[in-house]
């Protein structure tokens, strides 16, 4: 097969070198870090006698990120390895950044999808998500695959393309129900095709079958969720949606992003996301640019407006954000004439990425220091750590960032211990590693951890440990046996 070197531009090497940036902030020391509460949560592991439906319909969100761990468990030491068991994930974010520059790109032009592919491979949540065990990645990965798909059957009419980006679509809300916000998307796309053959009977005919099709996958499981909806999962829909009762934390979805990309980022945002607004209002009867505008805008009020705690869900509507960024720098690079001015424009912008990669990668892959549960340094600036005050006045989500506490020696050194323990760490990472032992407030053996995900302050030094662990970066965990 020969390769046209002049389709090969600079544009797409430039794509290339992000591409390999962006992989080595999702796979570059991707199984340092323990295992984090909610990842625990995302693993196949019923209880008692559940049998594989009970276990699924008791979890309240999709069935497929259990189906891979699930399928992963066998490989990864019944979960204890935490590399295999991060990678399928790592991979789906890895492949979506292909997937979002090639949308952006059938939407508007190359240029545009590389600006837009920059924020969205740099972005601290995608990274965070790319490095964890959960949902959030294949949510992404076959959101945007529905929408490429949609774009493959309005460019080929062939109805072949209709009928797998809904099945796509319908993988996406079978990992959570997130994926609705890239239904918005392609919901946008159709109808406008749909206007426009609205005399053509097959094209009627194709979407009512695809619609029902999708309706059919989705309520094969959400049907019976509803349907066998305990008091307890109630109650933890009502908590979602309204907060929690009595709880006077600050759900910020500022405080969040700034956590995740602190220093300048949020500045960027701003002013590229006005400057694409801006772009839009200059050709708002650009059908496109109204699809994107909706998309944002449905999931942004969705998320601020109905639910009181959207926490890391704000990535649904941060996607199409960052192809509104990708617009604004381009209209910011184009608006200059003056070549001295378009130079600069471009050296900022290139400054900007840079920052950007950087800031991703010392929050989430170097570890000398483990931000945000100890202070670090980015260039000149302090990052300050979250305390427990932080804990008590925000609701925090807190996921992909360095975090190792040394669980695996832990629970090699208490391998032939079969009594009880207490910790100052989260009740589910201890129990996880220490399987063969019980949880009990106040027991003689005690696990102290510092800097813990908890954020408790239990300590037990009056005692002397009887072991003691200390990583590279200065943590310590400490075992007490007490009398």
């Amino acid at each position: 097969m020969k390769v046209d070197l002049k389709k090969f531009n600079i544009v797409s090497l430039i794509f290339l070198l992000i591409f390999l940036l962006a992989g080595f902030l999702r796979f570059y020391n991707l199984g340092y870090s323990n295992y984090q509460g909610d990842e625990i949560k995302a693993f196949y592991n019923p209880t008692g006698n559940q049998n594989f439906y009970e276990f699924i319909f008791d979890q309240r969100k999709g069935p497929l990120q259990f189906l891979v761990t699930l399928a992963i468990k066998p490989f990864s030491d019944n979960y204890f390895n935490h590399f295999v068991m991060r990678l399928p994930f790592a991979l789906a974010g890895f492949v979506s950044i292909i997937l979002f520059y090639l949308v952006v790109k059938n939407f508007y032009n190359q240029k545009i999808a590389l600006y837009a592919t920059i924020f969205f491979a740099t972005s601290g949540f995608l990274v965070a998500f790319s490095r964890i065990v959960q949902y959030q990645s294949f949510v992404i990965l076959f959101g945007l695959v529905s929408i490429f798909l949609g774009q493959k059957f309005i460019e080929s009419k062939k109805y072949l393309f209709v009928y797998l980006s809904i099945f796509s679509l319908a993988l996406s809300l079978l990992f959570h129900y997130d994926g609705v916000f890239f239904g918005v998307a392609l919901a946008f796309l159709y109808l406008k095709e749909l206007y426009f053959e609205r005399k053509n009977k097959k094209i009627w005919i194709n979407f009512i079958v695809s619609g029902i099709l999708l309706i059919s996958i989705l309520a094969s499981f959400y049907v019976p969720l509803v349907l066998n909806l305990d008091n307890a999962s109630l109650e933890y829909f009502r908590e979602r949606i309204e907060g929690v009762g009595g709880d006077n934390k600050i759900s910020s979805s500022l405080f969040n992003f700034n956590l995740y990309q602190p220093y300048f980022s949020l500045y960027a945002y701003i002013i590229f996301g006005i400057l694409g607004l801006f772009s839009f209002i200059k050709n708002y009867k650009n059908y496109t640019s109204l699809t994107i505008i909706l998309w944002f805008m449905v999931a942004f009020i969705f998320m601020e407006t109905l639910i009181q705690s959207p926490g890391t869900h704000i990535y649904t509507y941060l996607i199409p954000l960052m192809i509104i960024l990708g617009v604004g720098v381009d209209f910011c690079i184009k608006v200059f004439k003056n070549k001295i001015l378009n130079y600069l424009s471009i050296s900022i912008f290139i400054i900007l990425t840079t920052h950007l990669f950087l800031q991703s990668y010392v929050l989430f892959v170097e570890n000398s220091t483990e931000y945000p549960w100890q202070e670090k340094k980015i260039y000149y600036f302090d990052l300050k750590r979250l305390t427990q005050a932080d804990n008590r006045n925000y609701y925090l989500s807190i996921f992909g960032f360095p975090y190792n506490r040394n669980w695996m020696e832990i629970r090699e050194f208490l391998k032939d211990y079969n009594g009880e323990y207490d910790s100052s760490e989260k009740n589910s990472i201890a129990s996880f590693y220490l399987q063969n032992m019980r949880f009990k407030n106040n027991s003689k053996t005690y696990v102290e951890i510092e800097f813990p995900q908890s954020f408790s302050r239990a300590n037990r030094r009056d005692y002397t440990p009887l072991k003691t662990i200390e990583n590279p970066n200065g943590t310590k965990s400490l075992i007490y046996f007490l009398n």
